[in-house]
């Protein structure tokens, strides 16, 4: 009897919410939300991999920093931005070439986005940061929580 119960509990197999329970992962929206409401509290992330100069001196690291942060504070369409030094395993070296930072930008929509593509200090931010890099890749996800 415990068993047919308990049985009668576990969904199908391809039911996404009973999948996403079982991995213990919360799904994009709960029961009351539904997934319109979470289509909205989808954000845009604007990610840039990128590889400084290596004649770049510590100075001017710091300088570049600066004036990076205060142009990007200025722009009111980015929700939040983040920045880090590649951690970790090394194994990941043979997927490509190694690019020890990143940047991430988000933005509430794709207007946000563009809005700050076509922001004056956006052109500047650009020729100052590209002309202190030997590389970068530069990529735009809708994001979902999930």
């Amino acid at each position: 009897m415990v068993a047919r119960r308990a049985a009668s509990r576990v969904a199908p197999a391809g039911n996404r919410a009973a999948d996403a329970g079982r991995r213990g992962r919360a799904l994009p929206w709960s029961r009351r939300q539904g997934p319109r409401q979470a289509a909205r509290s989808a954000l845009i992330a604007h990610l840039v991999l990128f590889r400084p100069k290596q004649e770049l001196t510590d100075d001017q690291r710091t300088a570049l920093t600066r004036s990076l942060v205060e142009a990007l504070g200025a722009i009111a369409q980015i929700r939040r931005v983040q920045v880090g030094e590649r951690a970790g395993d090394r194994r990941y070296r043979q997927t490509g070439p190694l690019w020890p930072f990143m940047a991430l930008l988000e933005f509430e929509t794709e207007e946000d986005l563009r809005g700050y593509l076509e922001h004056p200090l956006h052109a500047e931010i650009a020729e100052r940061f590209f002309s202190a890099l030997d590389a970068a890749i530069v990529c735009d996800f809708a994001m979902t929580a999930l």
